[in-house]
Parts: C-alpha cells; structure tokens; sequence
C-alpha cells in the first residue's frame, strides 16, 4: 500500500508534494551512478579498442572521449552495443577515409586539369599568332549557330574524358581522297595533322587520345555511309565527314535513299527543288548513321568551298535546315552536328585585301609566272591571295590541283584544331569551378553525353533510315569488324581471296620501278618520288576475289534481318571498269538457303550507280519470313556471258557511234562489243568468259 500511494503521489504531480530524500539515499544514487559509468567505460574500452591489425584509429584520439565536459553527450546503450565509445569513433573514421582519399583525387585531378589547362591556353594562343591573331579566319570556319546542340554535347564528352579515370577521346575521319591525302604524302593528309596537333594535348589531361583517317580515294559516299561501324568504330567521340567533289545521295539509286512523296516537299532554301531535297535526304543517311554508332558522336561536315563566288555564303543552306523550324532542326537543337567551311568565308577577308594583279599558282609554258584570269579572283585554288603566302600567312602550296597542298592540309587542321581546343577550354574550365566533388561531375557528364534517340526520318527513305544496318567491310582502313571473310562458312573453297581490286596497282608493282626510282635525273627523281609516295596513303580498296574456277563463295548472314534483304557491292576500280570484272546483272548466279535468288522470282536485282554495282538480294518471300529470327545461307557463283546482251549497246546519233550502257555503263571496250547498223547497235565480239574475276567488297544486311 506504501509502494503504490507513493507511486500515485508520484503520479499525481506537486500538488501534494514530494517526500524528501535522505542524505543516505542520495549518497547510494550518487555511488551507483559512478559505477555504473566506470563500468561502461571499461566496457567501451574493451569492445571497441583497436588491434594492429584493424587499423582503427586509436581510441584515444576519439572526440568522444577527449571532451570532459558535462555538457558532452554521452554514448547511449546502443552505441555500447556497436563498441562503445570507442566503436562509434571507428565508424566515423571509416566513412571519412573513403571521403578523405575521393578528396585528394578530386585534388590530384583539379590539379592535373589545372596544368593541362595552361598548356592548352599557350597552344590555342601560339596558333592564334601565328595566324596574325586573324578572328575572321577562325571564327568563320565554324558554321551552326549557338542555338545547336553542338557546344554542350560535345564538352560533356570531353569532360568525362578530362575526368578519367583512363580516359580516352576518338576522333574518325570519313572521306575521299581529299581527306585520304592523294597528292602529297600521306602524313600531311589534315586527319593525321590534327591528330599531331591535338595528342600532346590530350596527354596532359591524362588523356588517351586517338584520331583515325578511314578516308578512302576514287569512292563515293555510298552505300559505304551504310557501313560506318567497322569503317569508323562505335568508339568514335567525333566523326568528321569530307566529300568535297561528291553530293551527299551520290553512290544510292533515288528510290533507294528517298521517296517520291519526300522528292515533292517544299524544303527551303531551294535551287532545284529535286536535286536540294535528293541531297537533303543524302545528308540525313549519313547523319542518322554516324549517330547510331554505340558512342552517338558528335557530327561534323567539313566542306573546302575554295572557289565559292564573291559575297555568297556556299552554306547559307546549312542554318536554315537545321535551325529551329528548319527540316533539320530536330537533329540540330539534340545532337553535336555541326559544319565547317574552310576556304571560303574564312578567306574572304583576305580575298577582298590581297593586291591585284595576283598571280596563278601555275606557271605559264617558260616556267614564268602569269596572271591569275580575272573570273578566277575568288578561287583560292587556282589563284591564291598571295603568291608566297598562300593562306595569307605562312609559305606553302594551298592547293596540288583540285587536291589541297601541304598547306591547304594543315590550313583545315589548324582551323578544326583551334575550334576542339576552345570547347577543351571550356571543358577545363567547368571542371575547375565544379563545387561538387567531381565523381558527381563526371556521373553528370556521362549522362550528358549518354546517346539520345533519333526523331523521325524527315526525308531519307525509312527502308534505310529506321533500320540499323549491319556491314562486313573489306576496305582498309577501318577501326573493327567485321570483314567480309568473316562472314565466309568454312566450305567455302580457298579460291576466293582477298586482294587489291582492280588498277590499285602500288609503286613497286609498277613495271617501270627500277627506272623511275635507281635513275639520276631530275624528272625521273620526280616520278620516284610520286611513285614513292603512294606507297603513305592509308586506304586500299580491298575485295574478296573469285571467278569460275574459285568455286562458291558461302556467307552466313545471322539475324536479325528486319527486312531481310543483303546487299554485295564491289569496290571502284578508279575511271573504268575492266571487261574482265564480273558483271552483276549477266554474270553471277546467287542462291539462298539452297534455292535460286533471281530477277525471276523476284529476290534478286541490282544497285546501280556509273559502273558500280550492288547485287540486292530480298529473300522474306523465298525463305517465307523464316530470315527475320534464323540464318541464311547466301552462295555466290561466277558464271560469265561472252559478251554483252544487244540492249547494253546504245546509238548516240550526234557521234554516230556506239556506247555501252544500262548495266555496262562506263565498262572498257565498247568499241569491241558495240557495232552500229544505220541508227542502230548491236553486241558482238567475245571475250574469255572463264577468266572474268568478280570482287566483292562490303555485305550490308537490313
């Protein structure tokens, strides 16, 4: 009853007020209060005291226990349980050890950004001056505007790259024999003289940095834009893109690459409406193409326009397609897609400020110089702005012929090279004035650089444009696979080889070698030396070689095959095509799975472009869908014809003469298989059908 009057007084607050303590009760609380503490202490001192081989921070040194205070909080029961005082101390230590060693590298790396940035800044600058710090020839090379996406995409790569760890940064360079260097050595060729100008810079980053030339002479862009991943590689950052002398379809048949309904928009600005909106759809081949590599890289096109007329812009298209509204503008506000101008307005200045009369950079019949043709001022290619210093300000040959010199080379290396080192600086710069620790930078980075999905085709034919094509591609160079012979099922007889196409002739299979290059004159040492320098350029048209006597060729096309339909093309063979090279309408016989694939029944026709060819097979009908989820099985024959059919000769009555045409357009020999009768033309002749060999360089599956 004692107990619980006291409890309820207890309960029932100050109102009756609580009996007094005896001196003897509180020196007992005071007592079991003091024991109680020293014996959590031991047990703190125990449980949580480190070993050697812990590597816990000494108990001594933790804050808990240095403080005496009565103020300080003391460690609860559960934190006994975790290792006392000493315990909780440990645990703190060890989230601080992972933050403390993330601070130094975020140190080291700010740091190694920091020296890299000064380096940098002294190159930009040095390459500023040597250029008589000219903003007009730099600042016009550059061709989109602000509103693209072009800026940040693109710095945010280079910021995952500057951020490592083991950063790498790709750089790949498609083209034609401009950008593969014909004419000059293969070293002065301008990928290989901005990959020398921007490695050592990299370098300082900590940066692996690569740039590959995949150009290829005497090719139009298609179909190889179909076959951008082993040509270029799926690591690519930025692909740069160069066919001065070709239009953007060139190499596609119309219907393949663009519809009729798209062949009737109204796509501003416009010349000839068919033409703008063929080339417009071009473009977007090879745009959507070059983004749907794995690393979704940043595009750039790098035209030379040297010999564009005075106060015209040979772009003014460009901005208009990809600005907001324009048919392009989807690709333009998302993506890293830019344009390049590099004789043009960037040498207008310069054109208005050069002295008349100037000189042609060709010398007349007496070796002497002679003036350039007044209709001639505004090409830079022919008539230079200055005889000496033909870019304005260094010494040097701008331009070979219609290939650029050394100089011109280096002039479109030096103005690419000035614009990547200032989106560089700015990389630099958001890394050094980043306030978050720089994993969380480098996490954002990566998200913004991540691939994005591609809008809807706007004028490529989606047969193309919403597929992904898959290509084994025999050309070299190239940055991975698969080749053709990849492709090859092992049944397939060694007769067929991979070899130089035809007329790819090398400086020692010419038979006058020993003559041009172990001869003392000066004209024969010009002639070694023009040999000798073929022997620098990167790019072989490369093929699978076979005819009659090679047996079949075998390949095995894995799914998926969306539509399931293959293509095998040859190379070019440079101006003409042999009459001893396979014909793909008349002279190779394909089978599927066993079963004949051709015009007949609808599964086989061709490609055509000049000489070119492409076998199409379309075999959904023939294998009844069965291609779209199991392999196919393509086997292809040579079984020549002698001559051309009669429908491969063409009457031209202005020459009163004979030519080869439809699938025999631009073949060699015309007069020997092509006779006229009054206003008509008939095949005749022969030639040695046994010895006809066919190449076959890329197999583009869709």
């Amino acid at each position: 009853d004692e107990a619980a009057g006291g409890a309820a007084g207890g309960a029932a607050g100050t109102k009756r007020g609580r009996p007094a303590l005896s001196k003897t009760m509180l020196l007992g609380l005071a007592l079991a209060l003091v024991v109680v503490f020293f014996v959590g202490l031991e047990a703190g001192l125990a449980v949580g005291s480190p070993s050697a081989e812990s590597g816990v921070e000494s108990i001594d040194k933790a804050p808990l226990l240095r403080g005496s205070s009565s103020t300080e909080t003391p460690p609860d029961p559960a934190g006994s349980l975790r290792g006392g005082g000493g315990g909780a101390a440990g645990e703190k230590t060890e989230e601080e050890a992972p933050k403390a060693s993330l601070a130094a590298d975020d140190v080291a790396v700010r740091a190694r950004v920091k020296s890299a940035r000064e380096e940098l800044k002294i190159a930009r600058d040095k390459l500023f001056a040597s250029y008589g710090r000219d903003e007009l020839f730099f600042a016009n090379a550059k061709r989109s505007t602000e509103t693209s996406g072009d800026s940040s995409f693109l710095v945010a790569k280079m910021k995952r790259a500057m951020l490592g760890p083991d950063g790498s940064f790709v750089m790949s360079a498609a083209g034609s024999s401009v950008s593969a260097g014909h004419d000059n050595f293969g070293y002065q060729a301008w990928p290989r003289v901005l990959g020398r100008e921007l490695k050592p810079l990299w370098a300082h980053f900590g940066v692996n940095f690569t740039m590959r030339n995949q150009a290829v002479g005497g090719r139009n862009p298609n179909p190889h834009s179909l076959c951008l991943k082993p040509m270029l590689g799926d690591d690519a950052d930025v692909v740069l893109r160069e066919w001065e002398y070709w239009q953007f379809y060139e190499g596609f048949m119309r219907s393949t690459f663009i519809s009729e309904k798209n062949e009737a928009r109204d796509v501003r600005p416009t010349d000839t409406p068919r033409d703008r909106n063929a080339n417009a759809a071009g473009l977007e081949v090879f745009l959507r193409m070059a983004l749907g590599l794995e690393n979704q890289p940043a595009v750039h096109f790098v035209f030379l326009n040297y010999d564009h007329p005075p106060d015209t812009d040979p772009l003014a298209y460009w901005n208009v397609w990809f600005e907001e509204g324009g048919i392009f503008s989807a690709y333009g506000d998302n993506f890293a897609v830019n344009a390049f101008d590099t004789f043009g307005i960037p040498f207008d200045h310069l054109r208005k400020k050069a002295k008349w009369p100037r000189y042609s950079k060709d010398l007349d019949d007496q070796g002497r110089k002679k003036n350039c043709e007044n209709d001639a001022q505004h090409n830079v290619g022919t008539c230079p702005v200055d005889y000496e210093k033909q870019d304005g300000y260094h010494k040097g040959l701008l331009f070979v012929n219609w290939h650029p010199g050394p100089l011109g080379h280096t002039t479109i290396a030096k103005q690419l090279g000035y614009f990547y080192m200032g989106l560089m600086l700015t990389a630099a710069d958001e890394i050094l004035t980043e306030k978050k620790d720089l994993t969380s930078a480098r996490t954002k980075a990566m998200q913004q650089a991540s691939p994005r999905a591609l809008p809807p085709p706007q004028l490529c034919n989606p047969t193309i444009c919403t597929t992904t094509p898959r290509c084994a591609y025999s050309y070299l160079p190239k940055a991975q696979g698969p080749d053709v012979g990849d492709w090859m099922i092992n049944d397939t007889q060694h007769g067929w080889l991979n070899q130089f196409a035809h007329n790819q002739k090398h400086c020692r299979d010419d038979e006058y070698f020993e003559q041009k290059c172990f001869a003392h004159s000066r004209a024969q040492s010009e002639n070694c030396r023009d040999c000798l320098r073929t022997r620098t350029h990167l790019d072989r048209k490369r093929a699978f070689q076979g005819g009659k006597g090679s047996g079949t060729l075998s390949l095995r096309i894995d799914p998926p095959m969306d539509q399931c339909r293959v293509w095998l093309c040859e190379p070019p063979y440079e101006w003409m095509k042999s009459d001893k090279t396979a014909n793909f309408d008349t002279d190779l016989r394909f089978k599927v799975n066993g079963s004949d694939c051709t015009k007949a029944n609808g599964c086989y026709s061709v490609q055509q472009t000049g000489y070119k060819q492409c076998g199409v097979l379309d075999f959904k009908d023939l294998t009844k869908g069965r291609c779209k989820d199991s392999w196919v099985r393509v086997d292809v024959d040579v079984d020549a014809v002698e001559h051309p059919p009669d429908d491969a000769c063409r009457y031209d009555p202005g020459e009163r003469t004979c030519h080869l045409q439809k699938a025999w357009d631009g073949t060699e020999g015309e007069d020997r298989y092509c006779r006229s009768y009054g206003a008509g033309c008939k095949a005749q002749g022969s030639r040695e059908a046994d010895t006809v060999t066919a190449y076959i360089s890329e197999v583009i599956v869709m």
